[in-house]
């Protein structure tokens, strides 16, 4: 623990490691991803970053252009419980300034 005085404002004793971690994890990076559906048809949108994300989760009103087809119906559950309904696809995606194309689900 680390004592933390301001002059004027407050006096506390806080775990200054676990206080930048904490901060540091609530930085949102996003990144511009080129989808691509197996037509050849792309699209570039800006992404949020998440490198502990199990899967890709984008709203389907933002790839309507392309080309997919519903693999299966899923439903996605969010930290707070809140659950919502949403249709498995696969398409090819690669960060804008990458090479080489990933399918993902």
């Amino acid at each position: 623990m680390t004592s933390v005085s301001v002059p004027g404002v407050c006096t506390s004793n806080v775990d200054l490691l676990k206080s930048v971690a904490n901060v540091q994890s609530a930085v949102h990076y996003y990144v511009d991803v080129t989808m691509q559906d197996d037509d050849g048809n792309l699209l570039i949108l800006n992404c949020l970053f998440d490198s502990g994300s199990k899967v890709s989760v984008v709203k389907d009103d933002m790839i309507r252009a392309l080309d997919y087809q519903v693999l299966a119906e899923v439903q996605l559950k969010g930290f707070d419980r809140h659950k919502a309904q949403g249709h498995l696809i696969t398409l090819h995606a690669k960060l804008s300034d990458g090479r080489t194309p990933i399918s993902i689900k």
